[in-house]
């Protein structure tokens, strides 16, 4: 058996579902769309802002010969609609991905490592300068949908993608997908509550709440009570899709859902720094920091309106960043009652900061005593 038939039987055996090898071309074909999606101020934070690092595998390693691309299914088991519990998006409940997908990769260059002689390589896990999707789409084993993500016939767009730029020269090992792909039903177009999906495989992620909910920073109020009781992500256009409908859970143990779909709101506002590091340093929305978790917590507790969550958010109030107090103020003028308006009332006569204010002051406007 050849090296490279070799090394696609370990990374099947290791459960990756994509396993692909292209060449590492510059992706110039990718330049006017990363070019038009710039002069829209369509790039986000998540991004790096350099499109030639984005097209150009050789300028994160100068001697590359192979990209090696794989893909882990992880689509759980469990399904929930427990109106009382917040949602969490399905990659995010299982163990980081960044991690599990990681250490499988080092195994597979730890393989490598034992059958060939010295070779450079860097791994990548949705860290990546490069277009990762368009990269798993140019093995043939999968395609991009209307809502710009990655799908292949058996994991459906659950799925995690990674890469390895390797100096080891193995040719190609892609396929040709066949029949299967995105048909363009608008389905998911549709179904996006905030029109970030514009059609044509464009997507806004200044619009998307997979996005804002774990961007740092305000969030915008147009978009605050079309969070529902999302969380962290956001899975409204994948769990439309007609291409998702008859995808099987995931094998991999690591994602199976840990407990993070029975979270309350109520627990959210009240965690200290060690219980968040506690609770959720496993989780894959670990990196977004507490102070993101709980902002989003004000927000849906605003859009659950429960008369009796002012407690809950009155310390938010007097947060030493204003960012945090505008959610807040924001979050009382949606519960209203006599509670808020006395904690809106005190906070005016106390806040400084003007961005502040001008939230106390809508949100005392929406409040009304019972």
């Amino acid at each position: 058996m050849k090296q490279k038939e070799k090394l696609m039987e370990f990374c099947k055996n290791q459960g990756f579902d994509l396993v692909g090898i292209i060449k590492p071309d510059l992706m110039e074909e990718r330049l006017e769309v990363l070019q038009g999606r710039h002069k829209k101020g369509y790039e986000s934070d998540f991004e790096n802002k350099d499109i030639n690092l984005r097209i150009s595998p050789h300028l994160l390693l100068p001697k590359v010969k192979s990209i090696l691309v794989l893909g882990l299914g992880y689509y759980p088991e469990a399904n929930f609609n427990d109106p009382s519990k917040v949602q969490v998006a399905r990659y995010a409940r299982g163990k980081d991905y960044h991690v599990v997908m990681k250490e499988k990769m080092t195994q597979v260059v730890e393989f490598l490592k034992s059958h060939q002689e010295e070779f450079q390589y860097k791994i990548f896990v949705d860290s990546s300068p490069l277009i990762e999707r368009f990269l798993a789409e140019k093995t043939g084993l999968g395609w991009i949908g209307q809502n710009t993500c990655f799908y292949t016939k058996n994991t459906g767009s659950w799925i995690f993608i990674g890469e390895i730029l390797l100096t080891i020269d193995f040719g190609e090992y892609k396929f040709e997908l066949g029949n299967d792909g995105c048909h363009d039903c608008c389905i998911c177009i549709k179904a996006c509550p905030t029109g970030a999906l514009e059609g044509g495989y464009i997507l806004n992620p200044h619009k998307c709440l997979a996005y804002i909910s774990q961007a740092k920073g305000i969030i915008p109020k147009e978009f605050r009570n079309l969070m529902k009781d999302n969380l962290i992500g956001c899975d409204i256009c994948q769990e439309v899709c007609p291409n998702n409908k008859e995808v099987l859970p995931s094998k991999i143990e690591d994602f199976k859902s840990i407990d993070f779909h029975n979270i309350d709101v109520k627990d959210i506002l009240g965690l200290s720094n060690a219980d968040f590091k506690k609770l959720y340093a496993v989780a894959a929305f670990g990196w977004c920091g507490k102070k993101v978790l709980q902002r989003n917590a004000l927000v849906l507790i605003g859009n659950q309106r429960q008369p009796n969550a002012t407690f809950l958010i009155k310390p938010f109030l007097s947060h030493h960043d204003y960012k945090m107090r505008i959610h807040a103020a924001w979050a009382l003028g949606r519960v209203g009652g006599t509670g808020s308006r006395l904690l809106l009332e005190k906070r005016l006569e106390e806040e400084s900061n003007v961005e502040v204010l001008d939230e106390i002051k809508n949100a005392l406007g929406k409040s009304t005593s019972n």
